[in-house]
């Protein structure tokens, strides 16, 4: 009997759904402070300071809560649609957080998409794990390369964040920071990867 692989396009359409959900959590690490001071003007430097890591934390500790609900559900799917029902969530809570007009109503939308992007390690492990069958080195190698995807958005994500706002500066000759570009390409990439994998990746062998 034949050992079977995962499609290299479905692979692919997972690592980039993986690389985006980390992305998400740095791409506004750069702007954040100025754009926690626009939305409130009376703040002090040390609100200001205490707002912007708590903001930072409601992304990334929504999906730490989320994640082994979300792993136990994917467990029990053995197709794409967790997967594209949670970058679908986390796209719109992007987006949404992009027209913020309140530090509360980012507070939510943050945390929002991280609950979407909770979903994404687990459930990107659960199918890829559904191919064991093709040896340790595929084991191994899977782990590796969803390790390698979300680094690789965790460091790139505050470069990204970074250029965005050079180029919003550099069209409004504005000193002050834009919380929508940023999000809004995450945001939109996060769809793309939505439609990806909802073509690629298909059902894995049966257990």
């Amino acid at each position: 009997m034949p050992v079977l692989h995962p499609p290299r396009s479905a692979i692919a359409s997972l690592l980039f759904a993986t690389f985006l959900v980390a992305l998400g959590y740095g791409v506004l690490l750069p702007v954040l402070p100025g754009i926690v001071a626009q939305l409130n003007t009376s703040a002090s430097q040390s609100d200001a300071i205490w707002h912007t890591g708590f903001i930072t934390a409601a992304y990334a500790g929504s999906a730490l809560i989320v994640a082994p609900l979300w792993g136990r559900l994917s467990d029990g799917l053995s197709n794409s649609s967790m997967i594209v029902l949670a970058l679908l969530l986390a796209g719109i809570a992007t987006i949404a957080g992009a027209f913020a007009t309140s530090l509360l109503s980012l507070y939510v939308w943050r945390f929002v998409a991280g609950a979407g992007a909770g979903a994404i390690g687990p459930a990107t492990q659960a199918w890829l794990g559904r191919w064991d069958a093709a040896g340790e080195s595929w084991k191994t190698r899977r782990v590796i390369l969803v390790g390698l995807a979300s680094t690789a958005g965790l460091f790139i994500g505050p470069f990204v964040g970074g250029l965005a706002a050079t180029i919003t500066f550099g069209l409004k000759a504005s000193s002050e920071p834009d919380q929508q570009l940023p999000l809004l390409t995450v945001g939109f990439f996060l769809f793309m990867a939505a439609i990806l994998v909802a073509a690629t990746v298909r059902h894995p062998p049966p257990r």
